[in-house]
């Protein structure tokens, strides 16, 4: 149902799919970082291959070197080279970003020295989203309704907070966090 600013829900709770599988069956993985401080948000780690998405790693309390340090030993545990690893750039995340790289560059394992750096809040280069941030969520929504299933976790909920619109210029915008907040709505991790 639409609310008085025009927005609707981006997912449905049909959208989430869930797999009680936790394996990963897909030979290319990502690893998807969401920074958070020491604020109401949590620091959450996704893996996710073409089939599937899981929950890895949640902490309340994070500081760019811990989320480092965390975000190379997931990329080990999981096989998971450095240019598929995407960190919200956004905030506490451009730190992050950089803390990462320095230690590819001090680490002999990894090959490829660089990571995906996406700031959320910056333009989208396609015509239909307003931001980064409406493209990637509009992505998820697709991959989800082609057949994407996510592994088990409360979490997954918070998805369902997220409400888009169109604009008059036709892109799409999901509704700001700071929005969110103003409705009482908390901004998903």
């Amino acid at each position: 149902i639409i609310d008085e600013k025009g927005y609707v829900s981006l997912l449905l709770e049909s959208d989430l799919k869930f797999s009680q599988v936790e394996e990963f069956t897909g030979k290319i993985r990502y690893l998807g970082v969401d920074p958070s401080g020491e604020g109401s948000n949590e620091t959450v780690w996704v893996v996710r291959d073409r089939f599937k998405a899981k929950i890895v790693a949640k902490e309340k309390i994070s500081n760019p070197k811990s989320i480092a340090q965390k975000t190379l030993t997931l990329m080990s545990h999981f096989l998971i080279e450095p240019q598929n690893v995407i960190v919200d750039n956004f905030g506490e995340g451009a730190n992050v970003a950089q803390e990462l790289l320095y230690a590819l560059f001090k680490n002999e394992d990894f090959r490829v020295k660089t990571i995906t750096a996406i700031n959320v809040g910056e333009p989208s280069k396609t015509e239909d989203f307003i931001n980064k941030r409406a493209e990637c969520f509009y992505r998820l929504k697709n991959w989800l309704r082609s057949g994407g299933e996510l592994v088990s976790h409360s979490d997954w909920s918070q998805l369902l907070v997220l409400k888009y619109r169109q604009e008059l210029n036709g892109r799409m915008k999901i509704m700001s966090k700071l929005d969110m907040q103003r409705m009482g709505i908390p901004s998903p991790d």
